[in-house]
């Protein structure tokens, strides 16, 4: 028989063995066909290794080492799923707007709308021109219009029409698939099912994750959801041969999000899962996934070059790296990973501290560190050296400056540093706790949650009777964990009730994130239709500042019967240069004092509207075709004012003094709204969603003269005249401009947009296409002759050891260190 033939029949019989001890057991789970050991069986295989022949088995590991049906690889994360999805709704028990928040209230919601009418009408909404300073989505880039997930979620939420209860579905799926890919990633660094599935759910409750990221900053949320699944399919293709196809999906799925700290995750976990690669020895599949990294970056490109083309007319233009000391976590402020009521004291919107617990990420992390076998580390540190490349870069910029070029903020890396954190703990805690010197690792414990109160005391002394009840909290869940009274199933059920308990004591202190604002917004959209679709006709300019209303009327009752701000404009489709916008537009924002959500911040923008601006060929109100202007009393009060020549008062309210313009614009479907004297344009309408056709004549053509456009000159137009190129420019306040040069008596011109950079990311992404399917096909040709030549696909792993090396222990503690010792 040749040796090719007997080693088949080898795999056979052992496979059949496996089955006939158990037939629901899943290959993939075993140790020398998976590459990595059985994470269930980790224990018992030292055990094994390490007992004398004449020594009994232990009972707790008597029996087969896979368990009964319903086995722990479906339990587990069955039950995770099921406590993330509940402890998820827990905040809005206290406070239905917790997801729909901040920026999540002020700008996802509107643009999520906006996007899911356009595909539904079978469009893609790369400039939207009645959003204005906000309608340029595909410069924005974190719209997330190009990742299928976002687009799954804004199309199956569009119908409903209460926008809080829609905004925390997407919020909640979310955390479920945070938890899920937390999960998948911890099983495969060789953790057991219990023990991942403990920070599968903590991770998405994570003080970070959930009271800053969940609430205001969706995008934030959803990139840490898919971060996992990067690191899961790039570590499976270092040590199982997986396919590189789905590194790239995954890779792709985290970046198109939009957010460059998605770009900056998957890089680190690209670079994480090469070095484990080449310290496991597998050179030549750490070069595949390098290549797969190269893809991801191509097939993603497209979704930011736009943002990089468009942000010289915005407030992103210039970006320094600087630090202002504003989000940057310190190194004392790790203590509060298992604070309950730990706020850093960390420069945040409107606050020198943290309104809620930044930094924390589960009660049972600090405190259990003296009890973990941290022999595991060193036994097997090769393949886990990923989890220190990972988490190291994330702490060191974590702790970096406030602003590094595009990068702002870098207490928007503490997830990150977080889902290491966590890795590390399953890893290690799937070798159970010592049972040894006991008194001396209470005392520790002890010190570790006293130390840790002492420092959220020190950080804001008012807050001591929360550091009291956070402390005794985690001290009273230690007890039966460290008292060996639950193991695996049992250690599990307490490890989660405590982190759901703990999630809502925190509730209780912490209803609501009040670093951002809570906005108190409308929660329906046909409220917001009704109020405002045929209320405000026309291009729509409002003079209100959020800020200099009366806090009592900032509800859904009060002001916002009159005025709206961020991007909810859109859903009653009001046109306005109200919008939310990520990248701004300078020229205009400057002038009339528009901040990011759309608050007009100084009452000279009133006088500037009705001048004309410096350049101008008439009044800004004018260059704008404004039909409709709401002047909020609090900022500008007109209500004894006379109207203005061609305008009328069309409503006074308690907030609100509303004009209307009394004759109707030329060329209603067009933009054009200045034309000199001596030209007259004959025809002007715009042509599909951001083009436009301008038929005129001119009385003199000896001089050059130009067109004014009710547009923002966004990077990307282009104009012709019969085919001929004419110059295009930034005019009055950043309107657009076109240049009529001399010599034309008349002729047809046509306006064009197109988004700066993004043939060149078409370009990118077929190429990235085309390096990933070289990739598939050539892993998937190696994958094939490996297999005809007998040859194993399975990476060899170092086994897990969860013992301390015999020879540095005496008898007694090693035979008690081989008992499964109450981890989960």
């Amino acid at each position: 028989m040749s040796s090719r033939r007997r080693s088949a029949v080898s795999r056979a019989i052992m496979w059949f063995d496996r089955r006939r001890e158990d037939p629901c057991a899943d290959d993939t789970d075993h140790a020398g066909t998976s590459g990595e050991p059985a994470v269930m069986d980790v224990t018992e295989a030292a055990a094994r290794r390490d007992r004398t022949p004449e020594e009994p088995a232990p009972a707790a590991q008597a029996g087969p080492t896979v368990p009964r049906w319903p086995s722990e690889r479906v339990l587990a994360p069955a039950v995770m799923l099921v406590l993330t999805g509940i402890a998820a709704g827990l905040p809005l028990v206290g406070n239905r707007i917790f997801y729909y928040w901040d920026d999540t209230a002020a700008a996802a919601v509107g643009i999520w709308h906006r996007v899911a009418e356009a595909v539904l009408a079978g469009r893609l909404p790369l400039l939207e021109l009645d959003m204005w300073r906000g309608g340029n989505l595909v410069g924005e880039a974190a719209t997330g219009m190009w990742n299928p997930l976002v687009l799954a979620a804004n199309l199956a939420t569009h119908q409903l029409t209460n926008l809080a209860l829609a905004i925390s579905l997407v919020k909640a799926g979310f955390m479920v698939l945070m938890a899920f890919g937390t999960y998948l990633v911890a099983r495969d660094h060789g953790a057991r099912p219990w023990a991942a599935a403990l920070v599968g759910l903590a991770f998405p409750l994570a003080g970070y994750n959930l009271f800053m990221d969940g609430t205001a900053w969706i995008n934030a949320q959803m990139t840490t959801a898919l971060v996992p699944y990067v690191w899961w399919t790039a570590r499976r293709a270092v040590h199982r041969g997986g396919s590189l196809f789905w590194v790239v999906l995954a890779g792709y799925l985290c970046s198109s999000i939009g957010s460059p700290y998605g770009l900056l995750a998957t890089a680190l976990v690209v670079l994480a899962v090469m070095v484990e690669g080449w310290c496991s020895g597998q050179r030549w599949r750490v070069a595949g996934v390098a290549a797969a990294g190269v893809a991801t970056a191509l097939v993603t490109a497209f979704v930011f070059i736009p943002l990089v083309g468009t942000s010289v007319v915005g407030y992103r233009q210039d970006s320094p790296t600087f630090n202002d000391g504003f989000l940057v976590p310190t190194l004392t402020d790790l203590f509060g990973l298992s604070n309950p009521a730990f706020q850093p004291f960390v420069t945040t919107f409107g606050l020198p501290v943290m309104e809620f617990p930044g930094l924390y990420l589960g009660w049972f992390l600090l405190p259990t560190l003296p009890w973990l076998r941290w022999g595991v580390l060193r036994d097997r540190w090769r393949p886990l050296v990923g989890l220190a490349v990972f988490g190291g870069a994330s702490l060191v910029l974590m702790l970096g400056p406030s602003n590094l070029w595009m990068f702002r903020w870098p207490a928007r890396l503490i997830p990150f540093f977080l889902l290491a954190v966590a890795l590390t703990w399953a890893v290690v805690a799937s070798g159970g706790f010592h049972r040894t010197r006991p008194v001396a690792r209470s005392a520790l414990s002890v010190s570790l949650v006293a130390f840790a109160g002492y420092l959220g005391w020190a950080s804001v002394p008012d807050t001591l009777p929360r550091q009291l009840l956070g402390a005794a909290a985690v001290l009273l869940l230690l007890v039966p964990l460290l008292a060996g009274w639950a193991s695996r199933a049992g250690g599990f059920v307490l490890l989660a009730t405590g982190t759901v308990g703990v999630l809502a004591l925190q509730l209780t202190w912490f209803p609501s994130n009040a670093n951002t604002a809570g906005y108190q917004f409308p929660l329906h959209a046909d409220e917001l239709r009704d109020r405002f679709a045929d209320r405000y006709q026309g291009m729509t300019v409002q003079f209100a500042d959020l800020a200099r209303a009366d806090p009592a009327t900032v509800e859904p009752h009060g002001i916002y019967r009159d005025v709206l701000f961020g991007s909810l404009y859109t859903i009653p489709e009001v046109e306005t240069l109200t919008a939310y916008s990520g990248i701004g537009f300078s020229a205009l924002d400057g002038a009339q004092c528009l901040n990011f959500y759309g608050s007009v911040t100084c009452p000279e923008a009133w006088e500037r509207f009705w001048r004309r601006p410096l350049g101008g060929p008439a009044p800004l109100v004018d260059l704008l075709r404004a039909e409709t202007v709401v002047a909020q009393h609090a900022l500008v009060d007109v209500r004894e004012e006379p109207a203005p020549p061609g305008w009328e008062r069309q409503e006074v309210t308690d907030f609100v003094t509303v004009w209307r313009r009394t004759e109707p614009l030329p060329h209603p479907d067009g933009r054009v709204s200045h034309v000199p004297a001596g030209v007259e344009v004959t025809r002007d309408e715009v042509v599909g969603r951001s083009g436009e056709l301008v038929d005129f004549t001119r009385d003199d053509p000896s001089a050059p003269t130009r067109l004014t456009f009710a547009r923002l000159a966004w990077p990307g137009y282009s104009a012709s005249v019969d085919g001929a190129p004419v110059p295009t420019r930034t005019g009055p306040d950043g309107l657009l401009q076109v240049e009529l040069p001399a010599g034309m008596d008349g002729g047809s011109l046509e306006l064009r947009w197109n988004a700066p950079g993004l043939g060149l990311g078409m370009g990118l992404l077929a190429a990235g296409l085309v390096l990933t399917a070289g990739l598939v096909l050539v892993t998937t040709t190696h994958r094939r002759r490996r297999r005809r030549s007998g040859d194993s696909e399975v990476s060899p792993v170092e086994p897990t050891r969860t013992t301390e090396p015999t020879s540095a222990a005496p008898e007694h503690e090693r035979k008690e260190d081989h008992h499964d010792s109450g981890h989960p």
